[in-house]
């Protein structure tokens, strides 16, 4: 209804049809205005006036290179960090201390290299958008945002790290920890019998290895499949006329959550939500104009009047189910399997490891399940509303399941054997 008042406003019958679609084009200007969304490269004669000027087709190759590049040292750079971790006797984990503190040396020339591709990626990205497009963003109060996204970004690569070396932090509280592990599910009603039979096969550490093999594992897959579409978008924008369009938006925006740069993601999911309004020159914008006036006046239905908007709404809906298909799968991906399991699995070792590890390594935890939640809620946030009941839904379970962990932790501290089941309530040690 917002769209068809909008269009209402642009002008009514009676204006000449070249006079009223030269008002339409400005009046979308700023999501719609093809003369600025398809970005062509001036003509040769005007080449000289234009010499700054980048095409789409130069600037993405450079945008991709640098968030790959950051995006491999991430999942293929850490873990092998990790491993190295755990064979070198100097920098394994201990009970006491947890991870090597002189391991975090990698970890920071990671964040350094974190900081500088986000800057040139940022830039890149930001070349991407059109005058118009970046007076949208200022308003949006988008390019003031990077200064909070940033440290978001710095933030989840420690998280990242953190959750790659937990495995051999579990490994040094074996066997004792599965022992406590399997006494606490068997006291569970129902189920509890069965999987404490299970986890005494997989042991605690492995367990947990498991899931963090599996999250390695996927983001490797997903980043692959990202650099299987690069050849083809490539080839397509060569074509003369051809313009950058959500789709190819929402896969910056995905290569960007891979690298851990929000910003760069959130710029690139705002301008894919720009580019869903295309303007459609086959329609009439005077016949156009006249059907949203009767449909004002109640003499046209809705969908006429939407029929006639002109936009291309085939397009509209496909970059719309591109929305979807990016929220969705960012949710699953990067809350869920991410941060959730994470958080389930250092918060039991929290609970179960109490009484062999020492404070530093407690404190260690704790940072760590205090960054995994932050990241989810904000990840929650910045796509619930994209999402619409689905994502709130989600949202609320994080928010459950966040509280479930909550109480757990406090029952670590209240309870004398340091363990608390939701069901059974502190779990003696003997059980």
């Amino acid at each position: 209804m917002g769209a068809v008042a909008s269009f209402t406003a642009m002008g009514t019958v009676g204006a000449s049809p070249g006079a009223l679609s030269e008002r339409l084009s400005n009046r979308l200007g700023l999501k719609t205005s093809e003369r600025e969304l398809n970005r062509q490269v001036p003509a040769e004669g005007n080449a000289s006036s234009s010499s700054s000027y980048l095409r789409p087709v130069e600037v993405i190759p450079q945008l991709t290179w640098y968030l790959q590049r950051h995006a491999w040292l991430m999942w293929v750079g850490l873990p092998a960090w990790a491993v190295i971790e755990a064979c070198v006797p100097r920098l394994q984990a201990t009970a006491a201390t947890s991870f090597s503190n002189l391991a975090l040396v990698v970890l920071l020339l990671v964040e350094l290299h974190h900081i500088y591709a986000e800057q040139q990626a940022w830039a890149l990205a930001k070349n991407l958008c059109s005058t118009p497009e970046l007076i949208v963003m200022r308003q949006l109060g988008l390019l003031k945002q990077r200064s909070r996204l940033v440290p978001i970004g710095v933030l989840e690569v420690l998280d990242i790290y953190t959750d790659l070396v937990f495995p051999s932090v579990a490994f040094t509280c074996e066997p004792s920890i599965t022992r406590r592990w399997i006494g606490a599910w068997r006291v569970v009603p129902g189920i509890g019998s069965f999987l404490s039979k299970v986890v005494s096969v997989l042991l605690f550490w492995r367990a947990a290895a498991v899931f963090v093999l599996a999250t390695v594992a996927i983001s490797l897959f997903y980043l692959w499949s990202l650099i299987s579409t690069e050849t083809a978008r490539t080839e397509r924008l060569e074509q003369p006329g051809a313009r950058v369009t959500a789709e190819d938006f929402f896969l910056l925006a995905r290569y960007a959550n891979m690298a851990a740069m929000p910003s760069v993601a959130a710029l690139c999911e705002e301008m894919a939500a720009q580019r869903r309004w295309v303007y459609d020159s086959t329609k009439d914008a005077a016949e156009s104009a006249q059907t949203l006036e009767e449909f004002k006046w109640g003499w046209a239905d809705r969908g006429t009047a939407m029929h006639m908007e002109v936009r291309n709404q085939e397009q509209q809906e496909k970059q719309e189910s591109a929305s979807k298909s990016y929220f969705t799968l960012l949710l699953i991906h990067n809350v869920i399997i991410s941060n959730c399991v994470q958080i389930y699995f250092q918060g039991t070792f929290f609970s179960l490891s109490f009484n062999d590890t020492g404070r530093e390594a407690k404190a260690k935890v704790i940072i760590s399940m205090t960054l995994s939640t932050v990241i989810a809620f904000f990840r929650c946030k910045s796509t619930a509303g994209h999402l619409g009941c689905f994502g709130f839904i989600i949202m609320f379970l994080v928010a459950l399941f966040a509280a479930w962990m909550g109480l757990r932790m406090y029952h670590t501290f209240a309870c004398e054997d340091h363990l608390w089941n939701l069901t059974t309530g502190c779990v003696p040690h003997d059980s």
